[in-house]
């Protein structure tokens, strides 16, 4: 049993941290996929990138969806800024240090 060790709250709160992380990393994904489809159009075809857009699409849109609904977009001229994605991320980032805190004790 000397291979094995206890999994502490600091362990917990690592992960925790980590898959935060990994969302916000997906939201500012997210982002990049927007501005190259205003750019070109759309993003080219080719099946794994096709693959990889769609799955960063179906995790992050519903969040920023669902910020969208109660945020106004900014509107210069003939542009609009989107905020969403920059509240998602700030939300998340609060809401990541007051979890692990709270995790970590």
């Amino acid at each position: 049993m000397s291979g094995l060790a206890a999994i502490t709250r600091f362990d917990v709160g690592s992960y925790v941290a980590t898959v935060f992380s990994v969302y916000i990393l997906l939201v500012i994904a997210r982002i990049v996929i927007g501005w190259v489809e205003m750019a070109r159009g759309s993003i080219p075809y080719y099946r794994p990138l096709r693959l990889l857009t769609d799955f960063v699409l179906e995790v992050v849109d519903p969040l920023l969806n669902r910020l969208r609904r109660h945020l106004p977009m900014l509107n210069f001229g003939g542009m609009g800024l989107d905020l969403s994605p920059v509240v998602a991320i700030l939300g998340l980032g609060i809401l990541q240090q007051i979890v692990v805190s709270l995790i970590e004790g």
